[in-house]
Formats: structure tokens, C-alpha cells, sequence
């Protein structure tokens, strides 16, 4: 009987690792929310921004919160992340590139649980920007799997 129950706990074990990898392996990797907001302190604790206007001594805080990023398995039951935020104000009109900003932001981390989701925030702000509408892209990369995704969000800057 302890040879039986043994080896179904051990086949269960096997079944459930397979589930996680073929979930894990066929995750896409998505920005779930991307908002401004006036204070940021943890995954889904954020203070949204009540519109994107800002004015030119402002801080722009952006909040970003993501999925479908890889998490393989390491030594001693622990799971690494490594993600980066690639930024770029653009004009709405024409989608000229007025900046780019690679590694805005990064994460790199390890836990010991598999995690669903994840968050980031990074700021800045408009110094010798001009008072007019612009767009922030916003890339996530994922430097384990090598995906990317980008989102945008509109911003008025003004006097």
C-alpha cells in the first residue's frame, strides 16, 4: 500500500510540474494595466492619476502591471524573473520617436513561489519638454523568454 500511494503521489507530482511548464510555456506575455498614478506601493495598490494632464513641473508616474513573463524553476525551489521597461514619447499624429529609453526600468529577482503576475513603476519628468500632446510607449521585455509587448498611453503636457 506504501509503494502505491508512493508512486501516485509522485506521478501527481510529475502531472501537476507538466501542467505548470505547458501553462507556463505557452503564457503570453501581456501588459494587464498600464495607468498614471499619484502613488505607488505595491501590486493593485496604486493611486490612478484622475486624467493625464500634466503640467511642466509635475511628475509623470506610470504603473505597470504584467503576465506570461517566464519563471524558470532553479536550484533549491526558486523561480527567476528578469524584465525590463523600454520607454518612447512619441507625437500622436505622425508616430515620430521624439525619445527612446531603454531599460527605463528593470527587474530582476528571485522567488520562491511562482508567481501570476507582476508589477512595475517608474517616473519622470517634463524638463525641457514642450506644452503639447504626446504618447508614452511602453515596451516590456522579457530577457528569460525573449518576448516582447508594447502598449500605449496619451498624455497632454501643459503650461
Amino acid at each position: 500500500m506504501k509503494k502505491i500511494l508512493k508512486a501516485a503521489l509522485c506521478f501527481s507530482a510529475i502531472f501537476v510540474f507538466c501542467i505548470f511548464q505547458a501553462s507556463a510555456a505557452e503564457a503570453q506575455l501581456t501588459i494587464q494595466r498600464l495607468v498614471f498614478a499619484d502613488e505607488i506601493a505595491g501590486l493593485g495598490q496604486y493611486a490612478p492619476r484622475p486624467n493625464p494632464r500634466f503640467a511642466m513641473d509635475d511628475v509623470c508616474r506610470v504603473y505597470l502591471e504584467m503576465s506570461g513573463f517566464a519563471m524558470p524553476p532553479g536550484a533549491q525551489g526558486e523561480y527567476r524573473i528578469d524584465l525590463a521597461v523600454d520607454v518612447a514619447i512619441k507625437l500622436p499624429q505622425s508616430g515620430r520617436i521624439l525619445v527612446f529609453q531603454p531599460d527605463m526600468d528593470t527587474l530582476a529577482t528571485v522567488t520562491r513561489s511562482p508567481l501570476s503576475s507582476y508589477y512595475m513603476g517608474f517616473a519622470f519628468g517634463f524638463e525641457g519638454w514642450t506644452p503639447r500632446d504626446y504618447v508614452l510607449e511602453v515596451g516590456l521585455r522579457d530577457n528569460i523568454s525573449g518576448r516582447v509587448v508594447s502598449r500605449d498611453i496619451a498624455l497632454e503636457l501643459i503650461e
